[in-house]
């Protein structure tokens, strides 16, 4: 169901003296890159940084508490050329702690990259707005394009989602808990933007005919398990930096494994919303990627302990069990000191069965939510009501 739409954007004084500010000079038109760090030790669960140009809200910047996070970054998009104020105040949306330090600023023209001019921005979902939860993360792009010919893509990784899958589900379908959802999308040609998409309600992928700001198209988060309208607004826009990802060999969710602290976000989600005590500690979890083929057979993975005990991803129960191809992330719980791994195949139909795995990598995570060692790869080719196994490289 798309949610109601805050239609006016709330726009935020600057009367109030700015956290911190910084020169940004433009050598000519175009975006400029925000760079932010802030103590995050001191900070709530969740907040909202307001960054002004000039005396005006261009964007907010959505910061987390005690997770460790990198510097923050936001795009300030179409700034005229010549010298400009970049400001940073508390969004009236979250709170801020009046003893927290002050975040330190940096900016300067953006590079000259498609990837960024062509970035959407975002339009929270209204009922996130002032939350810690389905709050955006981070934001992918794949450039999929030879000579100027092909598919570019914008993902976002949201940090759970309210609505859809069930969160027992996503660990033993998807790996995760977190929500990475296809964005929006051009079809290039000789150089040129011949057609775009976004990712709507339903899972469907319209034409995208809403307006741009200069090549950047916005979206609204609109339902509950986080895609997309290409029309409307709310009171937060967000509008961040995409990082360039190659997922030709991989899982989307190995891009979460160069960003740790999502993990740790992640987690603390859980916890916030009692859902780790059903899933339990995802630390506790062992994480397979793998590349499935799959022919009337959908796939398990088990891992056997060291106490000897064998548990499933699936938790003993159909739906869990993965049936799609391509690059896939499964966890199995209470897992992570597991000696051996195991790929079961199910049948889909009557008839006899195959799945094909190729797995490129098992790992847990450590007690900082940093992704251990690689502990194994193997090719394996199993019919369907069969199981192979693999021995796993200790910890």
């Amino acid at each position: 169901m798309v949610l109601p739409l805050l239609l006016a954007f709330i726009g935020v004084s600057a009367a109030a003296p700015p956290l911190a500010s910084v020169a940004l000079v433009m050598p000519a038109a175009g975006d400029a890159v925000l760079q932010l760090t802030v103590d995050d030790p001191q900070l709530p669960t969740a907040a909202g940084l307001d960054i002004l140009v000039d005396g005006e809200v261009r964007t907010t910047v959505l910061v987390f508490g005690k997770i460790r996070h990198p510097p923050y970054g936001a795009l300030l998009n179409g700034l005229s050329a010549g010298r400009h104020t970049v400001a940073v105040q508390p969004s009236p949306f979250w709170p801020w702690p009046a003893t927290a330090a002050p975040p330190t600023l940096s900016a300067f023209a953006a590079p000259d990259s498609v990837i960024i001019r062509h970035a959407p921005v975002l339009w929270l979902r209204s009922d996130t707005i002032g939350s810690a939860t389905d709050l955006p993360l981070m934001m992918y792009a794949e450039d999929l394009r030879l000579n100027g010919t092909g598919v570019l893509r914008y993902s976002i990784i949201f940090s759970n989602e309210d609505g859809g899958t069930a969160t027992a589900a996503l660990l033993a379908r998807w790996g995760r808990t977190t929500d990475i959802e296809m964005a929006y999308e051009e079809d290039w040609r000789d150089g040129q933007v011949v057609a775009s998409r976004y990712q709507g309600p339903d899972h469907h992928t319209p034409d995208y005919t809403g307006t741009r700001d200069a090549a950047h198209p916005p979206l609204v988060v609109a339902t509950l398990n986080n895609v997309f309208l290409d029309r409307g607004r709310t009171a937060v826009r967000v509008a961040m930096v995409p990082t360039l990802i190659d997922l030709e060999s991989a899982t989307r969710e190995s891009v979460m494994d160069r960003q740790p602290w999502i993990y740790r976000r992640m987690a603390d989600e859980l916890r916030e919303e009692r859902k780790a005590a059903v899933v339990g500690d995802i630390r506790e979890y062992l994480f397979v990627d793998a590349r499935l083929t799959l022919t009337d057979g959908a796939v398990a993975a088990v891992a056997r302990s060291e106490d000897g005990i064998w548990r499933s991803s699936d938790r003993g129960l159909k739906e869990l069990t993965v049936d799609r191809a391509g690059w896939v992330r499964i966890a199995i719980p209470r897992s992570r000191s597991a000696t051996e791994l195991g790929v079961v195949c199910l049948p889909t139909k009557p008839s006899l069965g195959r799945c094909q795995v190729e797995i490129g990598k098992v790992f847990a995570l450590e007690e900082d939510f940093t992704p251990g060692p690689a502990r194994g790869t193997a090719a394996l080719d199993i019919q369907s009501g069969e199981m192979r196994t693999m021995p796993l490289i200790r910890k």
